[in-house]
């Protein structure tokens, strides 16, 4: 269920998105975020900043990320968090790590989510390879498996992207994959979008 805000005292009410709220609301997105090509790594980041920034203020969160995408300063030196205050307790609904390298993306971001305390963890990557996906997405559940500390009820998301087989890296289109661990390591769900393009078409009047 989608955590929804109470207007009168602006106070969160519910828990946070869940898995596939995440994975689907990304994916909507991403038709509206003008990126003129899937090669590219800079707007990447800043669609996928921005995009956590500004659902988790909607939300009514304290949503922190770096200056350069519209916050006050990374928290934890993760991307974006979204932190929950509840009297003299602060909570982390969600943590989000942005690596446009699949290669560079277990070693630092998502150790990083591991180490973070919060209920979902969303960790977004893109790859050209289906062989390197797979072996990714076989790396990531190892390594949350043989995680020792943990919380019983923290959730990982994973999205991968990539071009569809018929596009070249060139052209504004991407097709993502969502997969969604336990804190075991075991996968519980999966998602897959249509081909997407991320140039808005322009209406003619």
């Amino acid at each position: 269920m989608v955590c929804s805000i109470n207007k009168s005292s602006s106070t969160i009410s519910e828990r946070p998105p869940t898995p596939r709220d995440v994975f689907e609301r990304f994916q909507e997105g991403l038709s509206k975020s003008n990126i003129q090509e899937y090669g590219c790594e800079e707007p990447w980041t800043k669609y996928a900043t921005e995009f956590f920034r500004e659902w988790g203020q909607n939300l009514g969160y304290e949503s922190c990320c770096r200056e350069a995408y519209g916050g006050t300063g990374e928290y934890m030196s993760i991307d974006v968090i979204w932190i929950k205050k509840a009297a003299d307790q602060r909570f982390i609904d969600l943590a989000m790590e942005h690596e446009n390298n699949i290669d560079e993306a277990f070693d630092d971001e998502l150790q990083k989510l591991m180490d973070v305390k919060a209920l979902l963890k969303v960790l977004i990557t893109y790859s050209k390879k289906k062989d390197k996906r797979e072996r990714f997405v076989a790396k990531v559940a190892w390594g949350i498996r043989m995680r020792a500390l943990k919380l019983s009820e923290e959730r990982y998301l994973l999205i991968i992207g990539s071009p569809p087989e018929d596009k070249k890296p060139s052209q504004p289109y991407v097709q993502i994959q969502g997969f969604v661990f336990d804190n075991t390591g075991c996968l519980i769900d999966n998602f897959s979008s249509p081909i997407i393009c991320t140039k808005p078409t322009v209406s003619q009047t």
